[in-house]
C-alpha cells in the first residue's frame, strides 16, 4: 500500500514538471522495498525525457532572441541536476558570442567542461577572439588555459592579442610554450613572435626565432620574410634587414615599404632612394607610404631635384590627391627651402588637414618667415581646423623668434582652453617662447607647473636664464635637474658651460667637466668647444689649451674657440700660429673665426698683421666683412693710438657704422685723451643710441680727465634728466663653490674686518716697494687725499684681499670685474703678485690680465 501511495504522489509531482523531487522520492521508495535495480531505468528514462524537453525549450528560446530567458532556463536545469546535452550548450554559447555577452559565454563554456563535454577547439578560439576584441585579455587567457585542446589558431590568436595589448613579453613566453607542444608553429605564429621581439629590440631573440623558421622551411615565405625584415629594422640592424631583403625571391608592397621606411627612420636617406631606384626596375609600383618615406628622404638631403622627380611620378600614378602624399610633398618643398612651391601646392590641395597646415607653418619658420607663419595660423583658425600640440608648438616657436609676447600669451590661453597644457611638447614650447620673449618669470612659472618634464624642458629653462644674464640661477636649475634624475644631453652641458663662463666660476666648471666625462659627452665637439671657452673665460688658459689639444679632430667651432681664448688672454702671436695650423689641417675659417683673430691682433698691438688678415677675408676666403669685423679694425687702430686712421677708416666704410664701431673709437679717445674727437664721436653715438649709459659716461670721463669739470657735470646732469644710471663697478671671486661679490668701499661682507686688515697690509707693502696711487681714474672734483682713498678701496682690490685670506698659499687667485680695470689697480696688482708670490688672474670687461712676479701678460697694453 505504501508503494502505491508514494507512486501517486510521484505522478502528481511529475505532472507539475518538477522532476527532481519526484525522482528522489521514487528512488527512496524503491530502495526501501528492495527494487534498487528497477529505479535506474526509470530515472534514466525520465531524465532523458526531461533533458530533451528542457533543452528543446532552451534552444527555442535562443532562436526567438530571448538570450536572458534561455540562460535562466539553462541555469535552472543545472541547479535541478537535469543533464544538458552538447547541442544545447553549443546553441546558447553561439548566441552569447553573437550578442557579445562574454561573461555569459564564459559561464556556458565552463559548464560544458564541468559536465564532461569536450568543447570544439573552434568554440574556444571564438571565445578567445571575442574577449580580445573586447579588450579582456585576462578572460581570454583563462579560456585559453581551460581549453582541452589547442590548435595553431589558438596560439596565434592569443599571441596577437598580447601584442595588440602591448604585452609583448607574454607573447614571447607563449611562443616558448609552443615549442614544447605538438603544435607546429605556422607563418602567423612566427610573424607574431618576431613582432614581439622587435618591440623590445631583442635582436638576439629574433635570431633564435629565425633559426626555428629556417628549420621548418618558412624563411622563403613572403609573410615571414617581411616579419624578419620588420624585426631587424625596428632593432636598428639595417645591414641584416638588407641581407634578408636581398635573399627574398618574392617581394611585395610590404617588403619594399619596410626597407625604404627603415632606411629613412635610421637616417640613411641615400640608401632609401637607392632602394626606390631598384623598385622602379621591377613590376612593383610605389604606394603612398613609400612615396611619403622617399619624399622625407629628399627633405633630409635637401635634394629638391629628386623631390621634383618624385612629385612628377606621384602625379603620373594619380596619388597627388592623396592627403598623406600631398602633405609629404608640401613638407619636402618647405624643408628644401622652396617655400613658394610648398605654398602653391598647399593652396591647390583638394583637402587639407592639421598635418598640411603644420607642414606649412614649420616651413615658414625654417625659412625665417615667422610673421607669415603667424598670419597662416590665423587663416587656419578661420578655416576651423583644430590645431594639435605639435602645431601650437610650431607657432609658439615663431612667437618666440619674433618676441611676440602678446600673441604667445593668447596661444597660451588657447592651449589651456583646449586641455593641451598637460602635453609635454606644449609645456616645452611655452617655456621656450616666454624665455625668448625675455619673460623669464613666466617661463619659470610654466616650467614649474609642468606635471612631466624631460631634458628639453630643463635645457630650455637653463638656456633662458643664461640668455637673460641670470647665470647663477641657470646653474641652480642645472643642479636641480641633476637631483631630479633627468640625464643632461650635449645641449644641456653646452648651456651650463656658458653660464660657468659668464661668471668665471672655475670650480663649478671643473665639476661640470667631471659630469661630462661621466655622462660620456667629452668627445662631442660642441661640448669640447664649450669646455675650451669655459676654461678660457674662467682664467685658466692652460686648461683651455690642454682641452683643445685632446680633440681628435677639431672643426671650425673648436678652432675658433681656442683662437678667441688666446685673444682674450693677450696671446696674439699664439693665436696667429693656431690660425696657420687650422689652415694646414684644411679647416676653413668662418666670419666668427676672423673676429677672434682680429681681436687677438688688437689686444696684442699687432696692427700690421690685423690689417693683413682683414684684407684677406674677401680676397682669400670669400668672406665679406661684417660690421663686427670693421669694429675690430677700429679697435685695432684706436688701441695703438692711430685715432685719425681709425676715424678715416670709419668714414670710408661700405657699411653704415653702428654703435659698436663708434664705441670702439670713443673708448680709444678716452684712453689717449683726444677730447675733440671724443666729443664728435659721442655725438654720433648719441644719435644712434640716445639712451646709452656707456656713451654718456665715457664722454663725462673724457672731460673730467682733462679737468673740464663743468662739461663733465653737464653730461652727468643730462644723464640724471634722462633717468640714466651708471652700472656700479663690481668684482667677484669664487671660493669653495661660493661666489663672493664686492663693490667699491664695500663693508657688507661677513669677513669685512679681515679683508680690510689684509688690504691695509698690502697697501703698506706696495708703498714701501715704491707704489704711488694713480688718481687720474677718479673723475670727480674732490681733494687728492679723497681720491687716494677711493682708488685704494676699489672692488678688485677687495676681491684680491679676500682671495688671499681664503685660499691656500701659492695657489692662483682668479677675480672678475664687470668694467675695465683701472690703471691704479693694474699697477697695484702687479706689485701685489710679486710680494705675495702668487699668480693673480683678473678678467675685466675686455680681456684677461695674468699678474705674476710683478709683471702683467698684457705688457701694459690694454
Amino acid at each position: 500500500m505504501k508503494y502505491f501511495t508514494t507512486h501517486i504522489t510521484v505522478n502528481k509531482i511529475l505532472k507539475s514538471q518538477n522532476h527532481l523531487p519526484a525522482l528522489q522520492l521514487l528512488n527512496k521508495l524503491h530502495l526501501s522495498i528492495g527494487f534498487g535495480t528497477r529505479i535506474s531505468g526509470f530515472c534514466a528514462e525520465a531524465a532523458i525525457t526531461d533533458c530533451s524537453e528542457s533543452g528543446a525549450k532552451v534552444i527555442t528560446t535562443c532562436g526567438e532572441g530571448q538570450l536572458k530567458e534561455a540562460l535562466d532556463n539553462l541555469g535552472n536545469m543545472n541547479q535541478q541536476g537535469i543533464q544538458v546535452d552538447h547541442r544545447t550548450y553549443t546553441r546558447v554559447f553561439e548566441k552569447c558570442i553573437g550578442q557579445k555577452a562574454f561573461p555569459e559565454a564564459n559561464w556556458v563554456y565552463t559548464k560544458m567542461i564541468e559536465n564532461g563535454f569536450k568543447p570544439n577547439t573552434s568554440e574556444g578560439n571564438s571565445l578567445i577572439k571575442a574577449h580580445i576584441n573586447a579588450g579582456f585579455m585576462e578572460d581570454a587567457r583563462q579560456v585559453f588555459d581551460k581549453m582541452p585542446e589547442r590548435n595553431e589558431v589558438s596560439w596565434t590568436v592569443m599571441m596577437a592579442g598580447y601584442i595588440k595589448g602591448l604585452n609583448e613579453l607574454e607573447a614571447i613566453k607563449l611562443f616558448s610554450r609552443i615549442l614544447w607542444t605538438d603544435v607546429k608553429p605556422d607563418a602567423f605564429i612566427f610573424a607574431s613572435v618576431l613582432k614581439a621581439c622587435a618591440s623590445f629590440g631583442l635582436v638576439e631573440g629574433g635570431e633564435q626565432v629565425l633559426g626555428h623558421i629556417v628549420r621548418v622551411g618558412l624563411k622563403s615565405d613572403a609573410f615571414v620574410g617581411n616579419a624578419i625584415i620588420d624585426m631587424y629594422v625596428k632593432c636598428g640592424s639595417m645591414k641584416d634587414a638588407r641581407q634578408v631583403f636581398d635573399e627574398m625571391r618574392d617581394r611585395n608592397d610590404i617588403t619594399w615599404t619596410s626597407m625604404i621606411t627603415g632606411y629613412v627612420q635610421h637616417d640613411n636617406a641615400e640608401e632609401a632612394l637607392k632602394v626606390l631606384s631598384l623598385m622602379n626596375w621591377t613590376d612593383m609600383k610605389p604606394n603612398p607610404f613609400i612615396f611619403s618615406s622617399v619624399l622625407r628622404a629628399c627633405a633630409v638631403l635637401a635634394s629638391v631635384e629628386q623631390g621634383k622627380r618624385l612629385h612628377a611620378q606621384v602625379i603620373r600614378m594619380g596619388f597627388e590627391s592623396n592627403l598623406f602624399v600631398g602633405n609629404s610633398i608640401v613638407t619636402m618643398y618647405a624643408k628644401c627651402g622652396r617655400i613658394e612651391d610648398a605654398r602653391q601646392l598647399f593652396d591647390g590641395m583638394p583637402e587639407q588637414d592639421v598635418v598640411s597646415w603644420s607642414a606649412m607653418l614649420v616651413g615658414f619658420g625654417q625659412c625665417g618667415q615667422e610673421a607669415e607663419a603667424l598670419h597662416l595660423f590665423c587663416k587656419m583658425q578661420q578655416a576651423n581646423v583644430k590645431p594639435n600640440e605639435f602645431t601650437l608648438a610650431t607657432v609658439l616657436s615663431s612667437c618666440g623668434n619674433l618676441a611676440a609676447l602678446e600673441q604667445g600669451k593668447q596661444l597660451h590661453g588657447h592651449i589651456i582652453k583646449n586641455g593641451l597644457v598637460s602635453f609635454l611638447s606644449a609645456g616645452n614650447a611655452l617655456t621656450a617662447m616666454y624665455a625668448k620673449c625675455r619673460s623669464i618669470y613666466d617661463a619659470y612659472q610654466v616650467f614649474g607647473e609642468m606635471s612631466v618634464s624631460n631634458v628639453v624642458s630643463w635645457t630650455t629653462m637653463i638656456m633662458g636664464y643664461v640668455d637673460e644674464g641670470y647665470d647663477e640661477e641657470a646653474l641652480e636649475v642645472a643642479f636641480q635637474m641633476q637631483r631630479s634624475g633627468i640625464e643632461p644631453n650635449d645641449y644641456t652641458f653646452a648651456s651650463i658651460l656658458i653660464a660657468c663662463s659668464n661668471i668665471s666660476v672655475l670650480e663649478k666648471g671643473k665639476q661640470v667637466h667631471a659630469l661630462i666625462i661621466k655622462a660620456g659627452f667629452e668627445s662631442h665637439i660642441s661640448v669640447k668647444s664649450g669646455l675650451v671657452t669655459m676654461y678660457s673665460k674662467c682664467g685658466s688658459i692652460d686648461d683651455a689649451q690642454q682641452t683643445f689639444v685632446s680633440l681628435d679632430k677639431g672643426d671650425v667651432v673648436s678652432w675658433t674657440a681656442i683662437i678667441a681664448a688666446c685673444a682674450q688672454h693677450g696671446l696674439g702671436t699664439e693665436a696667429l700660429k693656431l690660425f696657420g695650423q687650422m689652415q694646414r689641417q684644411g679647416v676653413k675659417p668662418d666670419h666668427v673665426t676672423f673676429i677672434g683673430l682680429l681681436s687677438a691682433c688688437s689686444n696684442a698691438g699687432l696692427v700690421d698683421e690685423g690689417w693683413h688678415y682683414f684684407n684677406s677675408m674677401d680676397k682669400d676666403y670669400g668672406i665679406e666683412p661684417t660690421v663686427e669685423h670693421y669694429a675690430c679694425i677700429v679697435d685695432l687702430f684706436g688701441r695703438a693710438g692711430h685715432l685719425d686712421e681709425a676715424e678715416d677708416f670709419i668714414n670710408k666704410m661700405p657699411l653704415k657704422p653702428d654703435a659698436v664701431v663708434w664705441g670702439a673709437l670713443l673708448g680709444a679717445c678716452k684712453v689717449h685723451g683726444n677730447i675733440e674727437l671724443g666729443k664728435r664721436v659721442s655725438e654720433c653715438l648719441l644719435e644712434l643710441e640716445p639712451q646709452c649709459v656707456g656713451t654718456h659716461i665715457l664722454l663725462a670721463n673724457i672731460y673730467a680727465a682733462d679737468g673740464r669739470w663743468v662739461d663733465a657735470g653737464n653730461v652727468r646732469q643730462t644723464m640724471k634728466d634722462k633717468g640714466l644710471r651708471k652700472q656700479p663697478g663690481r668684482s667677484w671671486i669664487e671660493v669653495q663653490n661660493t661666489v663672493h661679490t664686492f663693490v667699491a668701499d664695500d663693508k657688507s661682507h661677513p669677513q669685512s674686518r679681515e679683508i680690510y686688515a689684509m688690504l691695509d697690509r698690502l697697501l703698506e707693502q706696495i708703498e714701501e716697494a715704491g707704489f704711488v696711487p694713480d688718481t687720474n681714474c677718479v673723475l670727480y672734483d674732490v681733494e687728492e687725499e679723497q681720491k687716494e682713498y677711493i682708488v685704494s678701496h676699489h672692488s678688485e682690490k677687495l676681491a684680491i684681499a679676500f682671495g688671499l685670506i681664503s685660499t691656500p698659499p701659492r695657489t692662483p687667485i682668479r677675480i672678475s670685474k664687470n668694467l675695465r680695470i683701472c690703471a691704479d689697480c693694474h699697477t697695484a696688482t702687479k706689485l701685489i703678485s710679486k710680494i705675495v708670490e702668487r699668480e693673480i688672474v683678473a678678467r675685466d670687461a675686455n680681456r684677461f690680465h695674468h699678474f705674476k712676479s710683478g709683471l702683467c701678460s698684457c705688457g701694459d697694453y690694454w
